[in-house]
């Protein structure tokens, strides 16, 4: 288990209680606790100490609603180009039977740095809980600007460079909607506390109300 626990929303204590939770699941777990916080950073830094053929990938808020097994996620990596395999959830509502198992989106062509009107489809990798193949988390740890949000970069024109490297890979999405595996308890937990995820720049942007009519220990701003 590899952790990364951001100096954000939190007091240094609430930061070393969760290193204390992560270590009753596994003693030896690798945690990072660096003194900024950063988004694209922390998804980097822990891909990058990853080691195994398959990674899970998760953020502390999503909640699990039905059991996962090996059978339900290894055979998709049995093909090649299966980069991902991603949960579907509420929020990313992929129509699976409509629009086909792998997620992509789409980009305008661009001819000499122009838009063209034909738009493709490219790949649509996530920061949401799911599997990685090992190896292209790695090398995408390698590729991944600090400056901007990690999910965005891969697909919005903001990194050229990791767009290339993933570009002839799939992400897998599993679960139809309806019957999803996961649920993002991140929004609600936001709301609660007046805190608004913006994307400014292709960085992803936290902020909220004076701490006054809302959680104590949380932080003004971060950006990542």
């Amino acid at each position: 288990m590899i952790a990364n626990i951001d100096p954000v929303f939190g007091t240094s204590r609430a930061g070393e209680e969760c290193a204390e939770l992560i270590r009753a699941y596994d003693p030896q777990a690798e945690i990072f606790h660096p003194n900024e916080a950063g988004f694209a950073a922390a998804v980097a830094r822990v891909w990058a100490a990853s080691r195994a053929e398959i990674v899970l990938h998760l953020e502390d808020d999503w909640l699990l609603r039905k059991p996962v097994a090996p059978a339900d996620i290894l055979p998709f990596f049995a093909e090649k180009r299966t980069a991902q395999v991603s949960f579907n959830h509420a929020n990313k509502n992929w129509d699976i039977a409509a629009k086909g198992p792998f997620c992509t989106i789409k980009r305008s062509r661009r001819l000499f740095g122009l838009a063209l009107p034909m738009k493709i489809r490219i790949p649509n990798f996530l920061t949401s809980p799911s599997f990685y193949r090992g190896s292209v988390a790695r090398s995408a740890a390698r590729l991944l600007d600090p400056r901007f949000d990690p999910e965005k970069q891969f697909c919005r024109g903001l990194n050229p460079s990791l767009e290339a490297h993933v570009l002839r890979l799939r992400n897998r999405v599993v679960g139809e909607i309806g019957d999803y595996f996961i649920e993002d308890l991140g929004r609600a937990w936001r709301e609660t506390r007046g805190i608004e995820k913006h994307l400014l720049d292709g960085q992803s942007v936290w902020s909220e109300a004076p701490p006054s009519s809302h959680a104590p220990d949380s932080m003004m701003l971060e950006r990542a």
